[in-house]
């Protein structure tokens, strides 16, 4: 779960220090205060570790995109691509990372932690941002990447106590740039020998990444028929749009929700019936549950129609 989040010279903010999250966080402010740039800060990352194209330092979407930034002069603050932007994300894990040493013959913990964070610093170049340098932590342990003498060159470096990175002999050579804003070069792992733990911390930024999904502010025009292909969606959609999915999908799977502890199990469209009844937004008759309707998928049809238009 995300923890902490700073940044300074993204679009509006010159900086954001040290802003706590929690499982719910709100953020309030008047209109252009820049609450929906902390957001699309979150949702670029995203989709850059989504993308495909590892040379592509910053996503900054497209049509079809959780984000539409335009060009990088776009994203940064007052429009100086001169400027340095910057970011950390502080989080926990769901359960430890444990690193051990390739090098050793026998089992040896090197380093172990549920505290992870991830600092990235860029600037601009030809209308383009690439990386200055980028830093993991886990626990009280850094290791990262630095630009060298040569703009094109990175040093491999860590802050840890009785830890080194050894060098793979005969592979002397200086390393290219980060992969993205925030991953090692394959190179790194064929010219140092103990750096494999490093694919790890990368996969567990994209795994955070992974568990934040964008419900966004406008939703879908109810509709007269929902067809249903049995699929059941990993999230509801930019607008909502799968949410009726997700009832029917739950319901054919026999999903049920706890609502604490020595408390009646409900089902999914159960415990929305629950929550829309406490809001006021349906009548007491209606809080034993959602009635849901099968929709049958040849004729796009309720159960009564079908039989007319199927049989």
């Amino acid at each position: 779960m995300l923890t902490r989040l700073s940044a300074t010279g993204f679009k509006s903010w010159k900086q954001i220090d040290c802003m706590r999250l929690g499982s719910i966080t709100g953020l309030f402010g008047t209109n252009s205060s820049g609450k929906t740039s902390i957001l699309q800060l979150l949702l670029m990352l995203r989709q850059t570790t989504e993308s495909s194209d590892r040379s592509l330092v910053l996503d900054l979407g497209g049509e079809r995109s959780l984000v539409q930034l335009g060009s990088y002069k776009d994203v940064v603050f007052q429009h100086d691509t001169a400027r340095e932007v910057t970011f950390r994300l502080d989080w926990t894990l769901p359960k430890e990372l444990e690193v051990e040493d390739p090098t050793e013959g026998r089992r040896k913990t090197l380093f172990r932690s549920d505290r992870m964070a991830l600092e990235c610093s860029l600037r601009g170049k030809d209308g383009n941002p690439f990386v200055e340098s980028v830093t993991y932590e886990l626990g009280e342990n850094s290791f990262s990447m630095n630009q060298g003498a040569k703009p094109t060159e990175y040093k491999l470096e860590t802050q840890s106590n009785n830890f080194a990175f050894k060098r793979t002999p005969g592979r002397v050579w200086p390393l290219p740039a980060p992969a993205k804003c925030y991953g090692f070069p394959d190179q790194v792992f064929s010219y140092f020998q103990n750096a494999s733990f490093l694919g790890d911390l990368q996969l567990e930024l994209e795994k955070l990444f992974g568990r934040i999904f964008y419900l966004g502010p406008l939703r879908e025009f109810p509709k007269r028929f929902y067809p249903w292909a049995g699929t059941e969606p990993a999230d509801m959609g930019q607008r909502g749009e799968r949410a009726i999915d997700a009832l029917l999908a739950a319901q054919s799977r026999g999903r049920y929700i706890s609502p604490g502890y020595k408390k009646k199990k409900r089902t999914l469209d159960e415990q929305v019936a629950y929550w829309l009844k406490e809001l006021g937004l349906i009548i007491p008759s209606l809080s034993t549950g959602l009635q849901m309707v099968t929709i049958c998928t040849r004729c796009a049809s309720g159960k009564r129609q079908h039989r007319r238009k199927c049989s």
